[in-house]
């Protein structure tokens, strides 16, 4: 059953995250300000479609997350100042009753991060857009790569600037070992953060719906051992 209390999520990718996927960056540069644009209508027809204390947007930034890496480059100069100025422009866009989320993303590409996620540089990233918007974000969701199963591996999230009200949901579910191997996950982030909210690192995207049911159960079984 979903609880009165629980919101709709909708999750918008930014324009950044689409025009770098499947354009050059000549051809990003032109199209960005269109894209823009529309996404700003789309989120204003969604904010006002929907009660605000029934909604949560989470905008999902694996693209921005690959720069600020190092990993990828982009079509504009100072490429983290952009990212932020960009993300900010939207995200202050949203009103303060409507929750607001990143996902922090380093791809689910047949499963498999494009790399290790570097818990530093997601506090990094997360604080520079918390700091930049004038409304707050309530929520960051970050991938926690099966293996972490040592203290040192969430270290980083004691960053004493992340704000106290912004929730952190570690994306430790993985279907791969269930709820036993989740278990060493969340005793290592134990030791780090007084509360976390958990999930799959990448959301339930690209699975198949006939196993949709049993990832749901294990988060269910995950959610009993936080308690």
């Amino acid at each position: 059953m979903i609880p009165p209390a629980a919101r709709f999520q909708v999750g918008l990718p930014s324009p950044l995250g689409v025009l770098a996927v499947f354009m050059e960056p000549d051809g990003q540069a032109i199209a960005e300000p269109a894209y823009r644009a529309r996404l700003i209508e789309d989120l204003t027809a969604i904010c006002a479609a929907i009660p605000g204390d029934e909604l949560a947007v989470q905008f999902d930034i694996p693209e921005e997350t690959a720069v600020w890496e190092g990993h990828n480059t982009v079509h504009f100069d100072d490429p983290k100042t952009g990212i932020v100025e960009r993300l900010e422009a939207f995200i202050d866009r949203v009103s303060a009753v409507v929750e607001v989320g990143l996902h922090i993303c380093y791809g689910d590409i047949s499963h498999q991060h494009w790399k290790e996620p570097d818990v530093a540089i997601i506090v990094e990233l997360t604080n520079a857009i918390a700091t930049a918007a004038a409304r707050p974000i309530d929520y960051v969701h970050l991938p926690v790569a099966a293996g972490w199963t040592e203290p040192r591996r969430f270290a980083a999230l004691r960053a004493p600037d992340r704000g106290e009200a912004m929730e952190v949901h570690l994306g430790l579910v993985h279907i791969s070992d269930g709820a036993a191997g989740a278990a060493p996950r969340i005793a290592a982030a134990d030791t780090v953060l007084s509360d976390f909210g958990i999930a799959t690192s990448c959301g339930l995207g690209r699975r198949d719906p006939a196993i949709i049911h049993d990832i749901l159960k294990l988060h269910e079984a995950v959610a009993v051992i936080r308690r």
